[in-house]
């Protein structure tokens, strides 16, 4: 290339430098004098705002005026300073000016009100008070090419635009040219939001651009068309689309770094993962065994508490049918002497109602649905009595031994329970031991759990217990028997010979009185069951002097109100106080009582009420039989009796609450102490009433009285 070329290459260079700088003073001197202008013009008068959308004012600015206000809603999409933003709402964006208490944030929905100023090519907005509406949705800019760069429809809204670079100017590359592929005119790219970087050297001429931002179009002359600048607001509005069309050394060495270090980064990475992996594949593996073993026993605790759920309904149920078979047996037992042909009948009825009563109240017991009464109990005497107990059940082939340490602390527990739970597992060891007589041991005694025991028992926290053990020299268990020994309704008896709820109850028993239940088998080598109970922080409360109880207590007329909603019961109940003489009005439903009570509340001395009834509980039947009398003895009845039961009973001020079944003596002795709270028997209220007495041919049933063979045989009974 000549001397002369070079030259003219340089001229053209400088001439192009030159224009861009020239376009860049243009641009901040127009800016400059409409913010000066603005900002030192007076506004006119104040008037009532015109709400229009941006499109509108657009559309009618100019036939408005500068001297209406109006009142613009849009998204914030670029702020120039803390006094000048954008907005844009659907396809039409506008300028303005105004003085906030803080700036406004990109994506923020404002409100905008303020005089239109007409002396740009597009309106803008002046005097503006602006406030915030919330967080806004951007909108999404379209794609402009060709002549739409330069259409005053676009100005002032956020658009995109691609095209090549052509160079960049000086001030360390704050400005960029770009030309659009079709041949439309170039367009500018405003850079001057972005942080002071050398922009221009980390981008290459020819390569192929798409640039977001405002446009922004301004005069060039009265025959020409307006010039574009593009104002971008951060460094990711610049996206490179291509390169430059050919490789060059900068790009080559370029690649090769990046290629080495994310190679490097690759190869440290997978060592780092290689290290870690064997790091932890010990930790994993040990944990697995733990996480399984803590699965399966949370498995078989709700396995066991919905069976107990289900076995709590049953039962429920079940109570009320076995109270209408055990009272009508008592009632005809009653009614027979012993040379009765149906006597002998009747007595094995009602021995299977008695088991029956027994295995309900183990399936109560097992889905913790029954209520306990615990207190500060030594174990010494329980452990005797259940040995006794045993000794009455087991054969005599069978030897019986205890190992009991006097010094052993007492419990906090039922000794029903307890009772309950050693006769269990001393039947399951002489079951395990049938067919080969041996021995079975009950043995009492204390242990201080440290850290290493509580490690092999994990259900125990560190400190005192007391252990029950119970010891056969049976058959033992393998270890699948082992897993399932306390399943409900599990057996490894013959049909007809278990419940399989023997060792549920008992396992329930223990998680009532936060304990532990541990088993020790091997076929061939017998079994050993250890309870672990935790002891009590108080002594054995000392005992009270027995008082004889009052002999069957008898009515003398007095007048009862009963409520069930089962027809058998209504039937034994009437029965059963009338032979002790009372007086029985019954109903099966609260609407019947309510308008029995209500049409004469003196009639009656006391109700009785079942508390699960279709429609209403029996404690709402009472408060509002209260409501018409309030000093009226009550007594509930029910099939489940929980300790929520006891304590909504006792909060309605009811203070007698029985479970079906109930034996006559039970339910004569609840009705008297209600009706005499001294103990001696009340008259009926009201003195111009007789005293009421059957007129059965037995006469009126009084236990402690004429016939105590049929007090011997008196069976349960359900009010």
């Amino acid at each position: 290339m000549g001397r002369a070329a070079q030259t003219a290459v340089a001229n053209s260079s400088a001439k192009r430098a030159k224009r861009f700088a020239n376009s860049r003073r243009i641009t901040v001197a127009i800016l400059f004098c409409l913010l000066k202008a603005t900002a030192a013009q007076t506004p006119p008068a104040d008037s009532e705002p015109r709400d229009l959308t941006i499109r509108q004012f657009l559309d009618t600015a100019r036939a408005l005026g500068e001297a209406r206000r109006v009142r613009l809603a849009g998204t914030v999409i670029h702020s120039i300073s803390d006094r000048t933003f954008f907005i844009q709402e659907g396809d039409a964006g506008v300028y303005a000016f105004h003085k906030p208490e803080r700036p406004f944030r990109v994506g923020e929905r404002v409100e905008v009100t303020g005089y239109p100023s007409l002396g740009n090519i597009v309106p803008t907005l002046q005097h503006c008070v602006a406030r915030s509406l919330g967080e806004g949705a951007l909108p999404v800019p379209p794609l402009l090419k060709g002549q739409d760069l330069q259409s005053p429809f676009q100005s002032m809204k956020l658009v995109r635009a691609q095209g090549v670079l052509t160079e960049s100017s000086l001030m360390q590359g704050r400005r960029l040219a770009l030309r659009q592929q079709d041949g439309s005119p170039t367009f500018e790219v405003n850079m001057e939001a972005l942080p002071r970087v050398d922009t221009a050297t980390q981008l290459d001429q020819g390569s192929l651009l798409e640039v977001t931002g405002v446009l922004i179009l301004r005069s060039s002359g009265p025959d020409a068309p307006p010039a574009a600048t593009i104002l971008a607001r951060s460094a990711k509005d610049i996206l490179l689309l291509s390169g430059p069309p050919i490789w060059n050394l900068r790009l080559v060495q370029r690649t090769l770094i990046l290629t080495g270090v994310a190679l490097g980064l690759a190869l440290a990475w997978v060592w780092t993962l290689r290290r870690e992996v064997k790091r932890k594949a010990a930790l994993i593996e040990r944990k697995f065994e733990r996480e399984t073993a803590l699965q399966t026993q949370l498995q078989q605790s709700q396995k066991m508490e919905s069976l107990g759920t289900l076995a709590g309904g049953i039962a429920h149920d079940f109570n009320n049918i076995l109270s209408a078979i055990l009272g009508n047996v008592e009632l005809a037992l009653l009614d027979k002497t012993a040379d009765d042909p149906a006597h002998d009948c009747l007595i094995e009825i009602r021995k299977a109602g008695l088991r029956a009563r027994e295995l309900v109240r183990q399936i109560l017991t097992f889905s913790r649905k029954q209520g306990t009464a615990k207190k500060v109990l030594a174990l010494q005497p329980e452990v005797e009595e259940a040995a006794k107990l045993l000794r009455a059940i087991i054969p005599t082939a069978f030897e019986i031994t205890t190992r009991i340490d006097a010094h052993c602390p007492p419990v906090l527990s039922d000794p029903i329970q307890i009772q309950q739970l050693l006769v269990n597992l001393g039947a399951n060891a002489w079951h395990a031991m049938e067919g080969s007589p041996g021995r079975l041991t009950l043995s009492l005694s204390s242990i201080e759990a440290d850290s290493a025991f509580c490690s092999s028992h994990p259900d125990l926290s560190p400190g005192r217990y007391a252990c029950l053990a119970i010891s056969d020299q049976g058959m033992g268990m393998d270890a699948s028997t082992r897993k399932r020994i306390f399943e409900p309704f599990f057996t490894t008896k013959e049909l007809g010979k278990g419940t399989g709820l023997g060792l549920a109850v008992v396992h329930g028993i223990v998680r009532d009185h936060n304990g532990t239940i541990c088993v020790e088998s091997e076929q061939g080598q017998g079994s050993v069951f250890s309870v672990y109970l935790p002891v009590a922080n108080s002594p054995v409360e000392s005992p009270r002097s027995p008082i004889s109880p009052p002999e069957s207590p008898s009515g003398q007329g007095q007048h009862i109100l009963v409520i069930d909603d089962e027809e058998s019961l209504i039937a034994v109940e009437r029965k059963t106080l009338e032979r002790f003489g009372y007086q029985v009005t019954a109903c099966r439903h609260f609407e019947e009582a309510l308008d029995l009570f209500r049409a004469n509340p003196s009639r009656f001395d006391l109700v009785m009420t079942d508390f699960d009834m279709p429609g209403k509980q029996g404690l709402e039947l009472i408060a509002e039989l209260r409501r018409m009398r309030a000093d009226l003895p009550a007594l509930l009845v029910s099939g489940n009796t929980t300790e929520e039961l006891r304590s909504s009973a006792a909060a309605s001020g009811v203070s007698v609450v029985i479970q079906k079944p109930i034996t006559a003596d039970e339910l004569a002795q609840a009705v008297h102490d209600l009706l005499s709270p001294s103990g001696v028997a009340q008259p009926p209220r009201g003195a111009q009433r007789n005293l009421f007495f059957p007129s059965d041919s037995s006469g009126v049933f009084l236990p402690s009285g004429t016939d105590p063979a049929a007090r011997k045989h008196g069976g349960l009974h359900g009010a």
